[in-house]
């Protein structure tokens, strides 16, 4: 059997061929193919992990969900994929509304002209209309204990895409 400490020293976390040839035996291999899967599991975790623009999408949303819910809006769905329109489908007295929502760190954004078409195309198909909700994020600068980054929040309504 192989000393796991002696080995994790020696091995580099990629699995690298003259490292099994120097070692030669079953045992390392073994225990190299169990570090891939460890390897291997750390990069997909990596990969599941939201990006900073998904995080600050759905902050967005979060924020734009709640200030519909104060104005009497009834939330029917939300979605928080960038890939995706819109980001809120919501009623108020019998009129169904996409929300297309946008986040950028600094100034209001502004929505694409294709992305505009887009959702229009999409409410004409369920007899909804498109509106956009821009949301501005700015660092505070300040981090808590889990090391979640802090923002000040523009969002000051929404309007006809």
């Amino acid at each position: 059997m192989c000393d796991f400490a002696l080995f994790q020293d020696r091995q580099p976390l990629h699995g690298d061929s003259t490292t099994f040839a120097s070692f030669g035996s079953l045992d390392h291999i073994s225990l190299t193919t169990s570090r891939m899967g460890i390897v291997d599991r750390f990069f997909k975790a990596q990969q599941a992990r939201p990006s900073l623009q998904e995080k600050d999408l759905a902050l967005g949303v979060r924020v734009v969900r709640d200030a519909l819910v104060k104005e009497g809006y009834t939330i029917e769905a939300v979605n928080t994929d960038l890939e995706k329109l819109p980001q809120i489908v919501a009623s108020i007295q019998g009129r169904l509304t996409f929300f297309v929502v946008r986040v950028a760190r600094g100034p209001l954004p502004e929505l694409p002209t294709e992305t505009k078409r887009a959702c229009e195309a999409q409410a004409v198909k369920f007899g909804a209309t498109c509106m956009f909700a821009p949301v501005a994020l700015m660092s505070t600068g300040e981090r808590n204990a889990d090391g979640e980054e802090g923002f000040f929040v523009n969002y000051r309504g929404y309007r006809n895409a």
